[in-house]
């Protein structure tokens, strides 16, 4: 696995030119955190907002605290 060999510029780089491949869906979520680190190229390669999981947990984490009241 690219990251594991600590080539994130790599790993970053293939996700977001697979990333046209999902331009059909209504939604896109990076669910892995490794993933995530690819964001912005990925919103960049499919021109909308995408969802990635450490900013979702983030906002689950303070929804079950009450922090978002």
């Amino acid at each position: 696995m690219v990251t594991r060999q600590g080539d994130v510029a790599t790993h970053n780089r293939l996700v977001a030119e697979a990333a046209p491949k999902l331009a059909h869906c209504e939604a896109v979520m990076l669910a892995n955190f490794s993933t995530s680190t690819a964001l912005g190229m990925v919103e960049q390669a499919l021109g909308h907002k995408v969802l990635g999981a450490p900013e979702a947990a983030v906002a689950a984490l303070k929804h079950r605290l009450g922090f978002d009241r």
